[in-house]
C-alpha cells in the first residue's frame, strides 16, 4: 500500500497487529520513538517488520564498490543528489512529499548508498547547512575516517545522482540515469 508518511505509522500498527509482514518505505515513521514503538510492536506479534532501503540492492552501485575496494585508501566522498519538482519517472509523475523535511526524504538513501560503497556506518556530523528555504541541504560528516560532504537538493532543474571518491585520483558514479557509468 502506498501512502503518505504522516500515515506509515498507522499503517505498519494495522499490518503488524494482523501479523502481515511490513516492509515499509523511508522514512519509516516521523520519530525515533514512532519507530522504536513499531519495532517493538514487531517482536511482540513475532512478525516482520522492515525498511526498503533500495540502494542496498543495487547491482551498479555494488560493481562500483569493488573499484572502490581496490582503492589504496579513501580520503573524501561527494555526493550530489538533486530531484526536480516534478519528473517522469516509469510512465508515472513523480513529485516530493513538501510536508516531508529533506533529511527524511533524502538523507536514507544517501546513507545506505555510502553504506553499499564502504561497508562503514559509524557517522560523526561536523556541519549542517539548509539552503533556500529548506529545499536544499548540505551536510559534512566523518565516515569513520572519510571527510563526506552530502548535497541534497529537490526543486531543482534537473535529476542528480553523483558520487564521487576521492583518494590520490578521483572515481565517480553518475547515475542520473540509472543504471548510470563510472
Amino acid at each position: 500500500m502506498a501512502n503518505a508518511s504522516s500515515n506509515h505509522k498507522f499503517a505498519i500498527q494495522k499490518g503488524l497487529n494482523a501479523r502481515i509482514p511490513v516492509l515499509v518505505e523511508k522514512p519509516i515513521t516521523l520519530s525515533y520513538s514512532d519507530t522504536l514503538e513499531m519495532i517493538q510492536l514487531a517482536k511482540e506479534k513475532n512478525t516482520f517488520f522492515g525498511s526498503a532501503h533500495v540502494f542496498l540492492f543495487s547491482s551498479y552501485l555494488k560493481k562500483f564498490s569493488t573499484y572502490i575496494s581496490h582503492l589504496e585508501a579513501v580520503k573524501s566522498i561527494d555526493i550530489e543528489w538533486s530531484d526536480p519538482k516534478i519528473e517522469d519517472r516509469y510512465g508515472e509523475k513523480k513529485f516530493f512529499d513538501p510536508s516531508l523535511p529533506i533529511f527524511y526524504d533524502l538523507l536514507p538513501h544517501t546513507l545506505s548508498i555510502l553504506k553499499v560503497l564502504l561497508g562503514k556506518s559509524s557517522l560523526e556530523f561536523k556541519f549542517l547547512k539548509f539552503k533556500r528555504g529548506g529545499s536544499e541541504l548540505e551536510i559534512d560528516f566523518l565516515l569513520e575516517e572519510i571527510d563526506c560532504n552530502v548535497r541534497l537538493a529537490r526543486n531543482s532543474i534537473n535529476r542528480q545522482r553523483i558520487v564521487k571518491i576521492f583518494n590520490d585520483d578521483q572515481l565517480a558514479i553518475d547515475f542520473s540515469i540509472e543504471p548510470g557509468f563510472i
